[in-house]
């Protein structure tokens, strides 16, 4: 069993709390197992190990964690109970825990033992409240040793408590992410297909499920996925490059909106997409590439905030394509309204399905506080070619 570099964080964090999250697939629960395991090679630890709803231990949470064990060598070392595990050599342990159970919530229980100096919440999503986390959160205090709580998670709910705490707040938190792809070679083809399948099929479910993305209610969404449908097509009378262009380029930055669009007759086809986080120079090298590529006839840019950077950096990157500006007078919401429209009328086609920008149009909503940078370059490029207001450019 290989595991993945990114869990290296687990043995290098100095936060109080470690977080682990991602999609299915990604052998976080295995990082976890092999991590606490080699933890009770150093005398004086007790790991609480629990899931929110549990059969007892010795028949659901510790025989898995055996298997783990098997699979990096170490059952020898420990001496397996109905209720914990042992290291032989120095006596640390690892205790098992539903915290819902058939007798009823253990809240009260487990924070009652002593000296514990790791807490592992394997799928922590399924936690109800943050004062019950805190009863049992605030008991671990052991002095004189580095006391951990190592939660891990799938996708979680953007209204969800967890989600405020640990990632809005990020309150003393080391974050590990991994997916699938970091685990490919210890999961069987057949899982992979599966992964493949949905992210070409179901782009939400994909996000959601596989790459573990955190998610919020959709209800509100402008597009709903029956509006998106394929259909490739070639000779297109017009082509255009659009950039909704991130203000920054630091790590936390929005991405860069950079979509292809093309129009033949009275149809509009969404070709591509290039979107991502890049510095200035970076994605006018990308649209400038798409622009050659597709031949296109020009390209946009909304310069609300970029400016006249925005020709700058194009006109650096090549002085020879067509470049033209627009600017908004109008909200995101109001700007996409028409484009919606076009969608609802059988107007506009995928030449290609693209995962990531039809799962942004299907789950962004005018109230949502993130910026639809994909969305952006979408509505633009197809303003341009389908909406284009005669007196001007000004929308």
């Amino acid at each position: 069993m290989k595991i993945n570099e990114k869990y290296a964080a687990l043995y290098t964090a100095d936060t109080r709390y470690i977080y682990l999250h991602g999609g299915r697939g990604s052998g976080k629960s295995f990082a976890v197992a092999d991590y606490i395991s080699r933890l009770t090679y150093q005398a004086g630890h007790k790991i609480l190990f629990t899931r929110y709803t549990a059969a007892s231990a010795s028949k659901s949470i510790i025989p898995e964690f055996v298997e783990k064990l098997k699979l990096n060598g170490s059952e020898p070392d420990f001496k397996v109970t109905n209720d914990k595990i042992v290291n032989i050599h120095t006596g640390s342990e690892i205790l098992f825990s539903g915290i819902k159970t058939s007798s009823g919530n253990q809240t009260a229980n487990l924070k009652s033992l002593q000296g514990i100096t790791t807490w592992v919440y394997e799928e922590f999503e399924e936690h109800p409240d943050e004062d019950s986390f805190d009863t049992i959160d605030l008991s671990i205090r052991e002095d004189h040793i580095q006391n951990r709580v190592i939660l891990i998670s799938n996708a979680l709910h953007k209204e969800s408590w967890q989600h405020k705490r640990f990632f809005e707040d990020e309150q003393d938190t080391t974050h590990i992410y991994t997916t699938y792809k970091d685990n490919r070679d210890n999961l069987n083809a057949q899982f992979i297909q599966m992964a493949e399948w949905t992210e070409k099929n179901n782009p939400y479910k994909y996000y959601r499920n596989f790459l573990g993305h955190h998610y919020e209610d959709h209800d509100e969404a402008l597009w709903t996925p029956d509006l998106i449908h394929h259909r490739p097509e070639q000779d297109y009378d017009r082509i255009v490059v659009a950039i909704d262009p991130a203000v920054t380029s630091k790590a936390e930055s929005d991405e860069t909106g950079i979509v292809v669009v093309g129009k033949k007759g009275k149809y509009g086809f969404v070709l591509d997409d290039a979107s991502g986080k890049y510095t200035p120079n970076g994605w006018a090298s990308v649209a400038v590439n798409l622009y050659h590529k597709w031949q296109a006839d020009r390209i946009i840019g909304e310069v609300n905030n970029g400016g006249d950077m925005i020709q700058t950096v194009i006109r650096s990157a090549d002085k020879t394509v067509s470049y033209k500006e627009v600017r908004a007078s109008r909200g995101k919401a109001m700007r996409a309204e028409p484009i919606v429209a076009l969608y609802e009328q059988g107007l506009v086609f995928h030449a290609k399905r693209l995962p990531e920008l039809e799962l942004q149009m299907t789950t962004w909503s005018p109230q949502s506080k993130e910026s639809p940078d994909r969305v952006d370059a979408l509505v633009w490029g197809l303003t341009e070619l389908m909406l284009k207001n005669k007196g001007g450019w000004v929308i």
